[in-house]
């Protein structure tokens, strides 16, 4: 059965493939798309693995802005960089404030 890697994208055999899957969206991910070699991942425990989540479902996303993401569905949601003093938040970007 053939899934696609949560970060590269790519097909994942399942049935041929080491795979790790998050518990909360269930994308299924390379090991070594999460810099995660064949030998740490020998390594890692069955509980870890039932329990694991993926960056996307970890990421610290602020209550104010859940709900308002306008990315597809199973797509992440990136957040805007951070203002800097001296600047307005636009649709595409910054713009410099100018006094007059």
């Amino acid at each position: 059965m053939e899934h696609t890697c949560g970060a590269c994208l790519s097909q994942v055999d399942v049935r041929e493939e080491q795979i790790i899957q998050c518990t909360r969206c269930v994308l299924i991910y390379h090991p070594l798309c999460l810099n995660i070699n064949d030998l740490e991942f020998d390594k890692l425990e069955q509980d870890y693995l039932n329990s694991w989540e993926c960056p996307n479902c970890t990421s610290r996303v602020p209550k104010n802005l859940i709900g308002k993401c306008r990315s597809p569905a199973k797509q992440p949601c990136y957040l805007p960089p951070v203002q800097k003093k001296g600047t307005t938040v636009t649709d595409v970007g910054f713009r410099e404030r100018h006094s007059h």
